[in-house]
C-alpha cells in the first residue's frame, strides 16, 4: 500500500481518489469501492465471504465407480474389527467415506463409514462425521488429526462381525469431508474483519479430493465469466503447493481448467480465471489441491463470479450501483460513474468518445469566488478538437482543457460576461504521462499550477465572480470535447491553495503517479 507525503485537504468541500496506485482489481479503498458489478455466485456472504453455513463440500470420485457398487473382493474373516481381504476386488484407500449394499456383519445399508486402510488386504470402519461447517473442521491439538476425523484418529473401529458381512460398497462423491478439511476462521479473511476459508489437505497415500458443490453459477452461453478470490499458505508445507481450478458445464460441453502455485511468502495473493462460457447453464466449480503425504493447509478469501467485465473488481456482497463506486472524499454528494468506462485494473477511464460524468445539486461546489480546483491527469490519446478535463462552465464559470497544440488551458467568464483564456505556450503535453493541476481564482487573479509550479497567470479587468450554478462536468462538456484521459483526483476547495501547500499536494502525488 503506498505511504507518502500528506495531502493538505483543509476547506474540502468535494472531491474523489479512484485509488490509483493504492487499490486495483482486488482492493478497494475508502472513498473507491471499485468498479460498479454484481457478484453472481450463489448466497456470497455464506459461500464467497465465508461462514459456518456456506455451501462448499468435498469432491471426491476415487470410489464413485460411475454411480454403481463395486466388490471390495472376498472376506476370509473378520477379527478386532478388522476386515481382511483373501482376495482384493478394488482397492480402497483410507479416508475413503464408504457406504454397504445389503446390511449384515454389524453394517447398514446405505450408511456412511471412513475407511481406514492398515495393509492391503485389511481395513477398519470409523464413524462418519460429517460436520465440515468450521465447527469441527480443524486440528484435534491432542491427535494432531483432524477433529471430523475423531474416530480415525483414535482408532475407535465400528463393530462389526463375518456374519452376511456385505462385499459390494460405493462412495458417494459429494459428501462434505474426505481427504479435504473446511474449516472457518474468524477473522482471518483478507479484508479485516472478514473470515476466510481454511482448506486442510491430508492423505497418506497421496489421493487428492477436491472441494465443491452446491454453489451453482447461472451463466450464458458467450459470457465471458471472471472467477476471482485472495489465497495464502498456512504453513511452511503449503509453500509451492498447487491447485487446479476447474468448471462444469453439463455432459459433453466445454469447460475449463487453471492451475496455480501458492507463493512461499505466505502472503495473500490474489487469483483470477477467465473463459468464455461454453453454454447456458448454472456451472459448477472445482478446486483440486495437489495431494500430499503433508499436512498442509491454505486459506481461500473474498471469492466472486463476475460476467462481461473482462476483468476483477473488489470483492462485494451483492452488487456494487453506479453511485457506490466512487465516493465522495467530503460523503456530501453522490458520484455517478455509469457514464465512463473502466479499464483492465478496474480504474476510471474516459474513452475519449462520450463519457462524462457529472455532479450535480451540490451546494458546496456552487462557489463564485476564492476557490482552488485539483487534478491529478493524464492523457491516452490526443484528439484533434480540445479536450474539456473538467468544467463548470456555464453563463459563466470556468473550464480546464487541452488545446489542439497539446497546452494545458485555464478559461472561463466572469460575471460580468468577459471571456478570459490563459495557458503556456512554452509548456507541451505529453501523452500518458500523469500530471498534478490546481487551478484557482482569487478575485481578479486566475492562476493555472502545473507540477507545483506557476503555468500560467492572468488579472481579470472587472470583479466578476464566476457562476453559483450548473453542473460540474467531469470529462467533456455540453458541446462534446470529450477526453480520453485518466482523472484518478479531483478535488475542490473553498478557499485559494497557498503556493506551499500546492507544492505539498505535488509532492504527497509525485511518486504514487511516478510524475
Amino acid at each position: 500500500m503506498y505511504t507518502g507525503p500528506k495531502v493538505t485537504n483543509e476547506n474540502l468541500v468535494f472531491g474523489y481518489d479512484t485509488g490509483y496506485g493504492i487499490a486495483d482489481n482486488g482492493v478497494e479503498t475508502r472513498f473507491y469501492k471499485g468498479e460498479p458489478t454484481s457478484n453472481i455466485l450463489p448466497s456470497p456472504e455464506r459461500n464467497g465471504r465465508f461462514t459456518t453455513a456456506n455451501s462448499w463440500g468435498s469432491y471426491n470420485t476415487n470410489q464413485y465407480n460411475g454411480n454403481t457398487y463395486f466388490s471390495i473382493g472376498t472376506v476370509s474373516g473378520v477379527s478386532n474389527n478388522i476386515v481382511t481381504l483373501s482376495s482384493v476386488g478394488r482397492n480402497i484407500r483410507s479416508f475413503d467415506v464408504l457406504r454397504a449394499q445389503t446390511t449384515g456383519g454389524g453394517v447398514t445399508a446405505g450408511t456412511n463409514y471412513v475407511i481406514k486402510k492398515i495393509s492391503s488386504t485389511t481395513f477398519s470402519l470409523h464413524a462418519y462425521n460429517s460436520s465440515q461447517n468450521g465447527s469441527q473442521g480443524y486440528i484435534n491439538p491432542s491427535t494432531g488429526f483432524f477433529k471430523v476425523h475423531d474416530a480415525y484418529a483414535n482408532d475407535t473401529r465400528v463393530s462389526i462381525n463375518a456374519t452376511s458381512f456385505p462385499t459390494m460398497w460405493w462412495g458417494a462423491p459429494h459428501l462434505p469431508n474426505s481427504g479435504l478439511i473446511k474449516e472457518i476462521v474468524p477473522n482471518g479473511g483478507y479484508i479485516k474483519g472478514t473470515d476466510c476459508l481454511r482448506l486442510h489437505i491430508y492423505r497418506g497415500d497421496g489421493v487428492r479430493d477436491g472441494m465443491a458443490y452446491n454453489v451453482y453459477c447461472p451463466v450464458t452461453q458467450g459470457d465471458v465469466i471472471t472467477v476471482s478470490y485472495w489465497v495464502r499458505p498456512v504453513n511452511s508445507l503449503a509453500h509451492g503447493k498447487t491447485w487446479n481450478y476447474q468448471t462444469y458445464f453439463g455432459s459433453g460441453n466445454s469447460s475449463s481448467s487453471f492451475t496455480t502455485t501458492l507463493n512461499s511468502t505466505g502472503e495473500w495473493q490474489h487469483v483470477v480465471h477467465q473463459w468464455t462460457a461454453s453454454v447456458t447453464y448454472n456451472f459448477y466449480s472445482y478446486w483440486f489441491p495437489s495431494g500430499s503425504t503433508d499436512k498442509w493447509a491454505m486459506d481461500m478469501a473474498d471469492l466472486q463470479v463476475e460476467v462481461n467485465k473482462g476483468h476483477a473488481t473488489p470483492f462485494t456482497l451483492t452488487s456494487r450501483s453506479d453511485t457506490a463506486s466512487l465516493i465522495d472524499l467530503t460523503k456530501t454528494a453522490n458520484i455517478d460513474v455509469s457514464g465512463i468506462s473502466f479499464d483492465s485494473n478496474a480504474q476510471p477511464v474516459w474513452d475519449g468518445t462520450d463519457d462524462r460524468s457529472d455532479v450535480t445539486s451540490h451546494s458546496a461546489i456552487e462557489i463564485v469566488d476564492n476557490v482552488s480546483i485539483e487534478y491529478v491527469y493524464k492523457r491516452l490519446s490526443t484528439d484533434p478538437v480540445l479536450d474539456v478535463i473538467a468544467n463548470k462552465y456555464h453563463s459563466t464559470g470556468w473550464e480546464l482543457f487541452c488545446t489542439t497544440s497539446n497546452k494545458f488551458a485555464l478559461a472561463g467568464r466572469n460575471g460580468d460576461g468577459t471571456y478570459y483564456s490563459m495557458s503556456n505556450g512554452a509548456y507541451t503535453i505529453q501523452n500518458n504521462q500523469y500530471y498534478h493541476l490546481v487551478a484557482m481564482k482569487e478575485g481578479l487573479s486566475w492562476r493555472l499550477y502545473v507540477n507545483g509550479e506557476l503555468y500560467a497567470s492572468l488579472t481579470a479587468n472587472s470583479v466578476g465572480t464566476w457562476s453559483n450554478t450548473g453542473v460540474l462536468q467531469i470529462g467533456g462538456e455540453g458541446n462534446g470535447y470529450f477526453p480520453h484521459m485518466e482523472l484518478p483526483v479531483l478535488k475542490v476547495y473553498n478557499r485559494v491553495l497557498s503556493t506551499a501547500e500546492i507544492k505539498q499536494n505535488y509532492k504527497a502525488y509525485k511518486n504514487r503517479f511516478n510524475i
